[in-house]
């Protein structure tokens, strides 16, 4: 009776080859090794506060009915919802719960001391309990029970787990708690050889499990169901998630990218920061992003960027943060008075982590924008087009190895147009469109964003730039998925 597990087997992910490029080698190792504790640590809670809960003993072969989460629960705002049922000598008593903060407060639901206070009836060794968890709509159920196990002669009183994703995907385990014939009294698996099969502490064998030992953990199966049926994972699946936010910074890089007049040896230094607040399935997901950036101009076709998008958001009372550093290149291929057109590759390695949601990860990407320029009087259009690749870094650290193993291939398309009104001044609009072209499917796998830009322009140095720009953008989605964003932005 040692561990089963039923789920997809999952085809392993070959890591970025890093050493092709000594500078985004070093700004790995540098994010890495600045954000990799607190990345493993998140997944270690993470780890650890699934696993908390189902520890509690059943006294019979049959626990109860496991209770059902109503469609109204699951439809709510409440990130986090549960159903307990307990019965202690053939008295029910089932209840519900719900929670919009951190992933810890609907797992202490479960656990044998809060049992005890919401549940008058319970009592250690005689309570039999069922439940049913949803988190972030991950169905899990989890049972225990007791049976009496006949191994070489003799028979063992066993505990039994099983937790199930979906009622489709389960996983069981087992633990000896005493030998009935033979040597008498209460005996831990772990002094008794004979049965080695089932000699782990349920603790160890389940907390193993969830960190990838001995096989595939089923908590990248949730990472994966979290990505594809909900609007607010930090990784991936929506506009807000870092996959989403590093797609549009590589666009965005690309974009604000080309200058006019004579740029060589000109340095800048950017820093745009934004507010955004968008609706999807009755959350309210609240956005704080600051990107920095450094340019140097080698001369008005050739320019390098180092860029650091930092972001900080907020699903109802849930709190997410997210750090990348990033290195682009762009270079203008035709520059006449008619059309200038230019590529920008740029590459990626950033970090996102959440304890209330119970999800981080680290993240590679890679992408190619191209970037063309139409000027026609007073007006300047504009079109961008992007082809960005990502993945999720398997991290190990000891035996803690985070769930998430996914990769994606985004397009964003863009259009814009510009209107000089004065020498100084300029003010313009854009449309924008993203799609997920392969690799996990996402909840909101399209998704368009539209809006208006108002700029104050300076000449430095002969070079014609944005000085400040002010700018609102409307996004919306599949799903239901729209809100609103306003930037600031600062080239100084």
């Amino acid at each position: 009776m040692g561990a089963i597990f039923t789920g997809r087997k999952r085809s392993p992910i070959l890591p970025l080859p890093l050493d092709r490029c000594n500078i985004f080698t070093l700004a790995t190792k540098w994010t890495i090794t600045m954000l990799n504790r607190l990345t493993v640590n998140l997944i270690s809670f993470c780890f650890l506060a699934l696993a908390s809960p189902f520890f509690v003993t059943a006294a019979s072969s049959e626990s109860p009915i496991i209770p059902t989460l109503t469609p109204e629960q699951l439809a709510s705002s409440a990130i986090f919802v549960a159903a307990i049922t307990v019965e202690t000598n053939d008295v029910q008593t089932t209840k519900k719960y719900s929670a919009e903060g951190s992933i810890a407060s609907i797992i202490d639901k479960f656990k044998g001391t809060t049992l005890k206070g919401e549940f008058p009836h319970y009592e250690d060794g005689v309570s039999k309990m069922s439940g049913s968890l949803s988190l972030r709509g991950a169905l899990l159920t989890a049972q225990t029970n007791f049976t009496d196990l006949p191994q070489d002669g003799k028979t063992y009183h066993v505990e039994t787990l099983k937790i199930c994703l979906n009622a489709t995907e389960c996983q069981d385990f087992a633990q000896i708690l005493s030998q009935i014939q033979g040597v008498q009294g209460a005996k831990k698996a772990s002094s008794n050889k004979a049965v080695t099969a089932v000699s782990e502490d349920i603790w160890d064998q389940l907390v193993d499990w969830l960190k990838g030992k001995g096989g595939t953990s089923l908590l990248s199966t949730i990472a994966d169901t979290w990505v594809e049926k909900t609007s607010i994972d930090p990784v991936a699946g929506n506009p807000n998630s870092l996959m989403g936010q590093l797609t549009k910074a590589n666009f965005n890089l690309a974009t604000n990218g080309i200058l006019m007049g004579n740029t060589s040896g000109l340095d800048l230094f950017s820093v745009a920061p934004s507010y955004s607040q968008n609706t999807s399935n009755n959350y309210t997901i609240k956005t704080a992003y600051l990107p920095l950036k450094y340019s140097h101009y080698f001369n008005s076709d050739n320019a390098m960027f180092v860029t650091a998008p930092i972001s900080y958001n907020q699903v109802e009372q849930a709190q997410t943060y997210s750090l990348a550093l990033g290195l682009g290149y762009t270079h203008v291929f035709i520059r006449n008075p008619h059309v200038v057109w230019a590529l920008t590759p740029s590459v990626y390695a950033g970090a996102v982590g959440s304890v209330d949601l119970g999800s981080g990860t680290l993240l590679y990407d890679g992408a190619l924008a191209s970037r063309v320029l139409i000027p026609y009087g007073a007006f300047t259009y504009g079109i961008t087009n992007d082809l960005s690749y990502l993945k999720t870094a398997k991290v190990k650290i000891g035996d803690v190895e985070t769930p998430y193993d996914m990769k994606n291939v985004l397009t964003s398309n863009g259009f814009d147009v510009t209107y000089h009104l004065h020498k100084n001044f300029s003010v313009g609009g854009f449309y924008t469109m993203t799609n997920v072209l392969s690799g996990i499917d996402w909840y909101v796998n399209s998704y368009n964003e539209v809006g208006f830009k108002l700029a104050k322009l300076t000449d430095y140095k002969s070079a014609m730039y944005d000085h400040m720009t002010l700018s609102a953008g409307y996004l919306f989605g599949k799903h239901g998925y729209k809100g609103g964003s306003l930037t600031l932005g600062f080239n100084l």
